[in-house]
This record gives structure tokens, C-alpha cells and sequence, in this order.
């Protein structure tokens, strides 16, 4: 625990003094960092002053309001149009140039986060001496403070200050809205998914982040201030309890002692705000933040201590944005508690955003392993599948004609135990497995059920080698459920026996094949409502009421079904012609004479 304490604080110093937002000249304008402080607005008593100057907090719910003023000199009339940007004040802000109002102070608007440029009309200023008069209020429970400012030509300070807003209140707005499509969109994936909660905490975790977002983002005056500022605490320690809930659930471990004691934490933390007097409000979100920062911490030493459960890469990754994230927010806090904050810039917008890319590509990482797996176990299945074939192909050469139905008999009996017991019980299992274990991974559970219907048909075509008519009617018994899935109706029309020119289970399985594939197809692309399969003693024939395509003009990507049931006829020695119209479309296996 020490050891990654000491790496996050590490971390957190590497972001202090590399001091994002730093107030430093600007070539072609004035930087203003000394004023005097006066009593009230005629200025009767006045005080030297250095900026930054701050006004510590005090524990009242009257504003705090400041009266300053500063002196610049103008050596000639301006050529350009002239402006002041002041990058960081706290909160609320007049400004009157030479005696003339040059903005106003916005009614119970909150500023704290927003730079602010005002223009100056070239005729208000004077060559020699010019005064600038601020009136700076906000909130004692946070203190009062205002950074050095520029005062020079519009051309210059205008970019500067357009980059400090988007690199500020433009980062956190782009990452609010950001984070409310994800919650409504994460969402929607859990209300599909119940079964998997790690979308119900991230969809949460997204949700919160809205709220304090706002919070650094939007002039939220309008709110009593007590009020919004227990929300927008609150919501930052439920987005460390969801993003929690998220690790926990994504590595898969049992429910930890840290989730209940947090919850707690928020519940009464939370209730001592309610009952705090306002004043004391923020006093206490500085205190009660410590303690989200060390569970912060014990959800980073969870991962630590887990990271044989993820793979090496994304281990690496959502590890270094967590740390970071937690530095940031330890970076936040520093800046709340000092009474003289030596940074101007906020960060905590970039929190969520990278956490929140970041468990959607854990999230990608574990389907893509997930697919990867099952792509995996449909090679071994052919594989084997191949290796039995030649098995039993071998036998039929070498047994000899008068030992030829028991021998092949007993080898048919073999592989098909070996197929049920052995592939077929390894797929029940995984299905089994995901059952019980509730992986919500749809994908690969329809994957494996395909791989369990695939073997089904392989086993029927051994067993019922000498009967075309049994073998179409277990693939009927096979799809039916299919079928029902997707509105379909099987209108069954198998009338005489097909003969085929030589019979075996590999020509009965390229026979059923084709079969299957005609009503895939059908499935996948036809719009159909009704699929009839008939036979006489010369042909299979698979037609449905569809929408219907022209056979002579497919893609080269759609082509490939038609192309195998060809390939397959040619197997048996048969044909496929293949017709279709608006009303629909008809496969059917010509056998020959």
C-alpha cells in the first residue's frame, strides 16, 4: 500500500509542477501583477497588493466583495482594438476602465472556472496613466482570488484566451456531453444485458460524471449553493464507487469489504452535509475527499493485486489512466485545501473521459479474446472432424468385403461416441460454464449452439446412412426451434425416397448440407414467412415465399453459399438450379437417373 501511495503522489507532483494553465507574459500586452486594495468603491483607504492575491476561506454566507485598483501606462494611442483578459478570478467580476464600465457582473453568476476577456473601446484609453477599477465578489466558504491579467490589443489576447477556454471549460463541456451519450447508450446495452452489471456501473459511473462535470464546466449560480454543492460532491464519490463496482465485476471477483464500507462512507457523508450549517459546506468536501482518495487508492491496489486476471496490455493501460486519475484528483484537492493556490488551471474534466474510453476498450479487449477463443475451438472441432473422416475412410479400404457392414458398423458407432462424449460434451460444458458462471457474452453462447447443431447433423448423417427420408426428418427436428426463433413456418412435402447414385454417410452429409445451407440462406436474407422442403425419387427441393434476388447478379462477398451447395451436388453427382421472382425462391437438388 505504501509502495503505491508513494507512485501515485509521484504522479501527482509530475502534474503540480508541470503547472498546466501558468500565467506567464504575452509579447504586445501588459501583464498586470501589482494593484492596491481599497476599502470600499471610492477607495478612501488602499493597500499595496501582489497578484495572485486571494482571500482565504471564512466560515459566513455573506459574499465576499473586493475593491481594487491598477495602474498601466500607455506610451501612444492604440493603433488596434484594445481588451483585458484575465484568465482565473473567483467568482463574479466588474470592471470599469478610466472611470467607464466595461463589463458588468453577472447576476449571481459564478465565474470560477471561466476566463474572461472584455473589450475596451479605444477612446476610453489615455496616453500616460490609465486605471482599471474591479469589483471582485463569490462565496467565503471557498475564497475570493484573482490571478495577474493582461490588458493589450484584442488581436493578441483573443487567441489566448480562446485556447485557455478550450482547453478548460471547453474539455469539460465536450466530456459532459460525451458522457451523457454513453450513459444513455451504455445503458441501453445493460437494459439488453441485465445479465451483465459491468454496463449497468459504467453506464452509472458516466451519469455522476455528468453532475460534477457541470459543476466546472457552467455558471450553476441558480442552484442554492449548500445544495449543488453537495451534489456535485457527492456525485464524485459515487463515480469512484461505480468505477469500483466496474473493476470488481470486470475481473470477476467476489464482493469486497471495501464496496460496503464506501457506500457507507458516501451515505454518511452525504448526511452530514445535509445537516452542516452552508457555511461549513465546502470546509467539509475538502475533508470528506480525503476519504474517497483512500479508497480510490484501495481500488488501485485491487487491480494491482489482480492483474493476473486481465491481459498484460490492458492491465498496463487501465492501471496508468487510473493512477493518473487518481493523481489528478489528488491535484484538485491540493488546489481546494491551499489558502494561496500557485496553479490557475483545473484538470479533473480529462478524469472521466479517459476512464470512461478506457473500460469500453476493456470491454472491446474481452469480446475480441472471447471471439478470438471461439474461433480457436471451431479449428480444433474441424480439425478433428477431418482427422475422423480420414479414420473412417482408411476402415472402409481396409476391411474386407465379407467383415465390411459389421467393421463399418462398429467404426460409425465409435466416432460417434467419441464426437457426442468427447466435442459434443466440451461444447455442453462451455455452454454450461457461462451458464452458471453468468458470462453475458451472447456472441460466442450463439457461436457454441451453431458449433452443438453442426455436430448434431454430422451424427445424424452417420446414423442414418440408408435413409435419405430419416435424415431430412431429424434436420426438421434440428431447425424447428431456429425457425420458431425467426417467425418461420416448415411446410414438410417429403413424398418418395431419394435415391441417391451411392450411399454412405459423406454423400448423405453433403446432401443435408445442401439442405441446411438453402435454409440458412433463406433465413439470413429471404424475408420469408414460409420454407417447404420436397422430395420425390429424383430431387430435394427447398423453396420459400421471399423477397427473392437475382441468381445471376451476386456480390462476390454474398456468393459464397451457392457457390459450396454446387460444389457439394457435384460430390453426389447431382445438380442444383437455382430460380427466383419477387414471389419468392426455389433451390432445388436434381439427382441423377
Amino acid at each position: 500500500m505504501v509502495a503505491m501511495a508513494l507512485w501515485v503522489l509521484f504522479l501527482t507532483s509530475l502534474i503540480y509542477f508541470s503547472n498546466f494553465g501558468q500565467i506567464s507574459p504575452i509579447e504586445g500586452s501588459k501583464l498586470i501583477t501589482s494593484g492596491e486594495l481599497c476599502s470600499d468603491h471610492n477607495c478612501v483607504q488602499r493597500a499595496k497588493i501582489t497578484l495572485p492575491y486571494f482571500v482565504p476561506m471564512r466560515y459566513a454566507t455573506a459574499n465576499t466583495k473586493l475593491y481594487m485598483q491598477f495602474q498601466f501606462e500607455m506610451e501612444m494611442p492604440p493603433e488596434q482594438i484594445q481588451a483585458v483578459y484575465l484568465p482565473k478570478i473567483s467568482d463574479n467580476i466588474a470592471i470599469t476602465l478610466n472611470g467607464t464600465e466595461i463589463r458588468r457582473p453577472r447576476l449571481g453568476g459564478r465565474m470560477w472556472n471561466h476566463p474572461i476577456l472584455s473589450q475596451i473601446s479605444n477612446n476610453l484609453l489615455r496616453v500616460g496613466q490609465n486605471r482599471i477599477d474591479i469589483v471582485l465578489t463569490g462565496p467565503p466558504q471557498q475564497g475570493v482570488s484573482i490571478f495577474p491579467f493582461y490588458v493589450g490589443s484584442l488581436s493578441t489576447l483573443e487567441p489566448v484566451k480562446n485556447f485557455r477556454t478550450s482547453i478548460g471549460i471547453g474539455v469539460t463541456r465536450f466530456s459532459l456531453g460525451l458522457m451523457a451519450i454513453l450513459f444513455v447508450v451504455i445503458g441501453g446495452v445493460w437494459v439488453a444485458r441485465r445479465d451483465d452489471p459491468i454496463f449497468l456501473w459504467l453506464s452509472l459511473s458516466c451519469f455522476s460524471a455528468c453532475i460534477f462535470l457541470a459543476h466546472y464546466g457552467y455558471d450553476i449560480s441558480y442552484f442554492p449553493y449548500k445544495y449543488w454543492t453537495l451534489s456535485w460532491a457527492v456525485s464524485i464519490y459515487l463515480y469512484v464507487f461505480f468505477i469500483m463496482k466496474f473493476i470488481n465485476r470486470f475481473l470477476e471477483l467476489p464482493k469486497l469489504p471495501l464496496e460496503k464500507f464506501y457506500l457507507w462512507f458516501i451515505v454518511v457523508s452525504a448526511a452530514i452535509m445535509v445537516v452542516a450549517p452552508a457555511k461549513y459546506v465546502f470546509l467539509l468536501t475538502l475533508v470528506l475527499n480525503i476519504g474517497t482518495a483512500i479508497c480510490a487508492l484501495g481500488v488501485l491496489i485491487v487491480f494491482w493485486q489482480n492483474r493476473e486476471k486481465s491481459a498484460l496490455r490492458d492491465f498496463a493501460i487501465f492501471f496508468l489512466v487510473l493512477s493518473v486519475s487518481l493523481a489528478i484528483g489528488l491535484y484538485e484537492e491540493i488546489l481546494n485545501l491551499l489558502n494561496e493556490p500557485p496553479r490557475s488551471l483545473h484538470i479533473l474534466q480529462y478524469m472521466p473521459i479517459a476512464m470512461s474510453i478506457v473500460c469500453l476498450w476493456l470491454i472491446m479487449s474481452r469480446l475480441i479474446r472471447s471471439l478470438s477463443e471461439f474461433e480457436t475451438l471451431t479449428g480444433s472441432l474441424h480439425e478433428i472432424i477431418e482427422q475422423k473422416t480420414k479414420e473412417l475412410a482408411k476402415s472402409y479400404r481396409d476391411l474386407a468385403e465379407a467383415e465390411k457392414h459389421k467393421a463399418v458398423d462398429e467404426e460409425r458407432q465409435r466416432i460417434m461416441l467419441d464426437l457426442h462424449d468427447g466435442i459434443g460434451g466440451q461444447l455442453v460444458n462451455t455452454l454450461a460454464y457461462m451458464e452458471n458462471r453468468n458470462v453475458g457474452d451472447e456472441t460466442l453462447r450463439s457461436a457454441l449452439e451453431d458449433a452443438l447443431r453442426d455436430l448434431a447433423l454430422m451424427l445424424d448423417s452417420l446414423e442414418n446412412q440408408d435413409s435419405i427420408t430419416t435424415l431430412l426428418g431429424m434436420l426438421r427436428t434440428r431447425l424447428e426451434a431456429l425457425l420458431e426463433a425467426n417467425g418461420l413456418e416448415f411446410d414438410w412435402q417429403i413424398g418418395e425416397e431419394p435415391i441417391l447414385p451411392v450411399s454412405g454417410p459423406s454423400q448423405n452429409l453433403h446432401l443435408a448440407r445442401i439442405v441446411q445451407e438453402a435454409i440458412t440462406n433463406i433465413i439470413k436474407h429471404a424475408n420469408a414467412s414460409v420454407i417447404t422442403v420436397a422430395s420425390n425419387a429424383s430431387s430435394v427441393t427447398i423453396s420459400d415465399n421471399g423477397s427473392g434476388f437475382d441468381p445471376t447478379n451476386l456480390p462476390e462477398q454474398g456468393n459464397h453459399g451457392i457457390i459450396g451447395m454446387h460444389r457439394r451436388a457435384k460430390q453426389i453427382g447431382a445438380q442444383i438450379k437455382v430460380t427466383s421472382s419477387a414471389s419468392g425462391t426455389q433451390v432445388k437438388l436434381i439427382l441423377p437417373d
